[in-house]
């Protein structure tokens, strides 16, 4: 779902994948998004522009994290409640993509997971939790 050519930004992940995206629902979804592409941006000489800045006419944001990474995340953004994690290990990357860009989730996807796990990996779960500011699920754990 994210190479459509009708779009206006694309982040690559460190491992080199594209996701081609739009800028309004990106800024919807995350306030960080949303400062980075309505705040001025300051001129640059033409020496130091890199190529990297715009692909294929659209600006393109690299980021830290992998395909893998960012995947979940982006199809919260974008499906909403049909995109949901099925592991724990999902859960903690999808709170931690989305605390660290500030994207608004849905945690009754995360919560559900959490909630399944809590018999098998009690401590783990806890911990996430806690982490996250899950605070009614972590007196659960």
């Amino acid at each position: 779902p994210f190479n459509s050519p009708q779009v206006d930004v694309i982040l690559r992940t460190s491992d080199g994948v594209d996701f081609h995206l739009r800028q309004l629902v990106l800024s919807l979804a995350s306030p960080f998004f949303k400062d980075i592409f309505f705040l001025p941006t300051l001129p640059s000489s033409s020496s130091s522009s890199s190529s990297d800045d715009i692909r294929y006419g659209k600006q393109m944001i690299t980021i830290s994290e992998t395909s893998q990474e960012i995947c979940l995340p982006l199809c919260v953004i974008y499906l909403g409640s049909l995109a949901r994690p099925h592991t724990v290990a999902d859960v903690r990357t999808l709170l931690h993509v989305c605390q660290k860009y500030d994207i608004i989730v849905p945690t009754a996807a995360a919560g559900l997971v959490l909630q399944l796990s809590m018999d098998t990996d009690p401590l783990r779960v806890f911990a996430l939790c806690i982490h996250f500011g899950l605070t009614s699920l972590a007196g659960r754990a």
